[in-house]
């Protein structure tokens, strides 16, 4: 029984460990492709793709049918319930919004 608790552990030391990179400036903050996130969270590849699509999840895309880009610490923002605004500002980039005035 002890299995379940060590993997549950693991994940996380390892999600304690992103956050406090991602305070100190992100030294790991790499770019991920779907299944690199899907990985990650312990969801399915395609419900991952869908969010970044839909922009649920803060994502890059080179082109109109280009793979989509996620940094690592905008997945552990949007894991936390960030919102896409926050996801940007994680990202550092700058969020096109229609509705800004």
């Amino acid at each position: 029984m002890s299995a379940p608790v060590e993997h549950d552990t693991d994940r996380l030391a390892e999600l304690v460990a992103s956050l406090v990179l991602a305070q100190l400036g992100g030294r790991d903050d790499c770019w991920w492709n779907p299944q690199q996130v899907a990985e990650y969270c312990g969801h399915a590849r395609q419900f991952i793709a869908t969010d970044q699509a839909s922009g649920g999840l803060h994502s890059h895309q080179r082109g109109d049918r280009g793979r989509r880009f996620t940094k690592r610490s905008v997945v552990d923002a949007w894991m936390q319930g960030a919102t896409p605004d926050q996801q940007a500002q994680v990202c550092g980039c700058q969020r096109f919004s229609r509705w800004a005035s």
